[in-house]
């Protein structure tokens, strides 16, 4: 995809601190769960002009973003944010080639399955 890279691998406490500091590289990967399963959750801290994890400015999507975030009537931030994830993709602020896969490890005497919001929810977890 004609994309060259210096990989620089750090410690992760380190890592979480640059990126959430303003100072990530212009291309990074991490992982974000989304627990509340809300699209307002990825978007708004990821796309969002000067949000938490946000490069990238466009003020059509922050409209839509903001109208959407601010809203409780669902059919309302449901159309704003399928306007909105139509930008995204038009934009690409991301590589979207990409969707990085959970591993887990489970010891044969664990009963658990994990969750799609990547939440570690184990009180469900038991002795088999």
């Amino acid at each position: 995809v004609g994309v060259t890279v210096d990989l620089n691998v750090s410690e992760y406490g380190a890592y979480v601190g640059e990126l959430f500091s303003g100072n990530a590289p212009d291309l990074y990967l991490i992982g974000w769960g989304n627990a509340p399963l809300d699209a307002d959750f990825i978007l708004y801290p990821l796309v969002r002009t000067d949000e938490l994890l946000s490069y990238f400015s466009n003020e059509d999507i922050d409209a839509l973003l903001d109208t959407a975030h601010n809203s409780i009537d669902t059919s309302e931030r449901e159309q704003a944010y399928a306007q909105a994830v139509t930008l995204i993709n038009e934009q690409a602020p991301f590589i979207f080639l990409y969707k990085q896969k959970d591993a887990y490890g489970l010891n044969e005497t664990l009963e658990w399955s994990p969750r799609a919001d990547e939440f570690l929810w184990l009180f469900s977890a038991s002795r088999k």
